[in-house]
């Protein structure tokens, strides 16, 4: 597959989630803290 096509696909989808999160008043779910890289 093509690196770039990953990544568009992927902000795509990233930015598909933020327009639906913000046309609903309250998401159902408690948003997940930021998973850490582990070493």
């Amino acid at each position: 597959m093509n690196r770039q096509w990953l990544l568009r696909l992927g902000l795509t989808a990233l930015a598909l989630l933020v327009v639906s999160d913000k046309r609903r008043p309250k998401p159902p779910a408690v948003p997940q803290p930021p998973t850490k890289p582990q070493p």
